[in-house]
């Protein structure tokens, strides 16, 4: 799910730079940041995940910040803010998918993000 998520916020990335988007006014570069970062934000989350740590609340906090970045885009309402918000928003669901199977099936819990060992009440 993540990998998809990081697939349609590459082509946001992409389709930023194809379009014929102002790159250099804070709209572009605020567009550019923020896929940018939630692509970084993605990446840790996985690697933390097949490291065997606990990312529900994680992914969480990135579904919140793209939903409001989504939003964002929405209203402003350029044809390209709302293409973007269809790439994010398709990498929102995977992101949601993620987090639900985390929390319904779950990871070892045994170790979590913040190096808490929940079953023993030792920390790492």
């Amino acid at each position: 799910m993540i990998d998809f998520a990081l697939a349609n916020m590459s082509i946001g990335i992409q389709t930023i730079h194809e379009a014929e988007y102002p790159h250099a006014t804070h709209e572009g570069q605020a567009a550019l940041g923020f896929f940018d970062d939630t692509i970084r934000a993605l990446r840790l989350s996985r690697s933390l995940q097949q490291s065997g740590h606990a990312t529900a609340g994680f992914l969480k906090e990135i579904e919140t910040e793209m939903t409001l970045y989504k939003n964002d885009l929405l209203a402003d309402g350029s044809e390209l803010d709302h293409t973007l918000a269809d790439y994010l928003g398709i990498a929102l669901q995977e992101v949601n998918v993620a987090r639900y199977i985390e929390e319904s099936h779950g990871v070892d819990h045994h170790a979590t993000v913040h190096g808490y060992y929940a079953n023993e009440g030792d920390t790492q």
